[in-house]
């Protein structure tokens, strides 16, 4: 029987976890504070976590991964940015509270949250393309907060909504867009068109070609593999409207049109040049890799170039690449087991919940894009992912 007190808690935790889906589409600073909140209220659960927790399959490839960062870390020396490249695996608490916590209503709450969210997001990356202010603050609005002038202005041309970057907006828009589409929430169909809709222009605006490919691509294989008719539609549709905007604009078409230009466009030719040379470094060291956090590569290594001169590159364009030149191959063969683990996870849930399913694909789309974007870098992202996974698992345990 719960006590007053106990249930005085367990109203708290799901209220925190609540608003962790609310601010995780906008803020990643929210985002912290709610998650660090929610792990203090479930102190007392998680102390007891070994005898409440249901095994999910991620514990192994998880574990064994950190133990490898550490390993490989010791073995090329580089330990000291150990603690911010270990960020990624130590998120793995938002996967453990989303999976733990919360009742058949606060559930319920945490979905539609996180999707008016990124409802929110989406229409304000539409706006911010609209809008003609770069960041910077025009002098026509010079008598505005500079906080409102920031948040309504685009980055060079491209939607980012709250965050700093297109890219991770992108991929945080594709996942919480593709979960809306398989049914989530479940009782607001207008609501989950809405954010399916807002998550999709503001995916689009944010004019990230790997993002909208893997979003292409996955919606292809969802509708084929599945059978899935209304899923076919909205790929149908999408691709006309898509293509509409794309002839209405001079931007939208140039961008489009720079996808397979590996000639003139800049940003092609650094990613191949990424990409070569950090098949080098893996040759140079295949089994332990370079170190966590480690890889670099100056511009002038770069075989295209494409880069300004002087810059060094942190950041490969390719999640496998970049596990791969920091961690060895050693390293990549652990995370790839941790990711075929958390598509185990989420496949069972949409095999238990069909509605879960848009989680699942989510999830597919961000494999994808991982060929030419490193997102297990960003927080953002990564936080969103165990989020959604996390509370998928919940929700398929507890038949919500």
């Amino acid at each position: 029987m719960t006590t007053p007190g106990g249930a005085r808690l367990e109203t708290a935790r799901d209220g925190l976890l609540i608003a962790l889906g609310l601010a995780l589409p906008l803020s990643l600073a929210a985002a912290n504070v709610f998650w660090g909140l929610a792990a203090a209220f479930a102190l007392p659960l998680l102390f007891r976590l070994p005898r409440v927790w249901r095994p999910t399959g991620l514990e192994l490839p998880w574990l064994a991964g950190l133990v490898w960062t550490a390993a490989s870390a010791g073995l090329t020396s580089t330990t000291a940015g150990l603690g911010h490249a270990l960020r990624s695996e130590v998120l793995i608490l938002v996967f453990v509270l989303a999976a733990v916590l919360g009742g058949r209503a606060g559930l319920s709450a945490r979905w539609r949250f996180w999707g008016i969210a990124a409802a929110v997001a989406g229409v304000l990356g539409a706006f911010q393309w609209l809008n003609v202010w770069d960041r910077g603050v025009p002098s026509t609005v010079e008598g505005l907060p500079s906080f409102l002038v920031r948040a309504f202005s685009n980055k060079g041309g491209r939607a980012v909504g709250l965050y700093s970057n297109a890219i991770t907006f992108a991929e945080v828009m594709a996942l919480a867009g593709l979960a809306a589409l398989g049914g989530l929430p479940r009782e607001k169909k207008a609501a989950r068109w809405l954010t399916a809709l807002a998550a999709g222009a503001g995916l689009f605006f944010s004019q990230t070609r790997g993002v909208w490919l893997a979003v292409f691509l996955t919606l292809v294989l969802w509708a084929a593999l599945r059978r899935d008719k209304k899923i076919a539609r909205v790929l149908g549709i999408g691709v006309v409207l898509a293509g509409l905007a794309v002839v209405a604009s001079p931007a939208l078409r140039h961008r489009a049109a720079s996808i397979g230009d590996r000639h003139r466009d800049s940003s092609n030719r650094i990613r191949l040049g990424l990409w070569v040379r950090s098949l080098e470094l893996m040759r140079g060291r295949p089994l332990c890799g370079v170190g966590p956090g480690q890889a670099r590569i100056p511009a002038a290594e770069l075989r295209w170039g494409g880069s300004v001169p002087g810059e060094v590159w942190t950041e490969m364009h390719n999640i496998y690449l970049q596990v791969g030149v920091e961690k060895g191959l050693i390293g990549l063969g652990l995370f790839l087991w941790f990711l075929a683990a958390l598509g185990r996870v989420l496949w069972r849930a949409q095999e238990r919940d069909p509605t879960l399913a848009g989680v699942f694909w989510g999830f597919v789309a961000l494999l994808l894009a991982g060929l030419t974007e490193s997102w297990f870098n960003d927080s953002e992202v990564v936080m969103n992912l165990f989020f959604a996974a996390g509370t998928a698992w919940r929700a398929a345990e507890t038949k919500i």
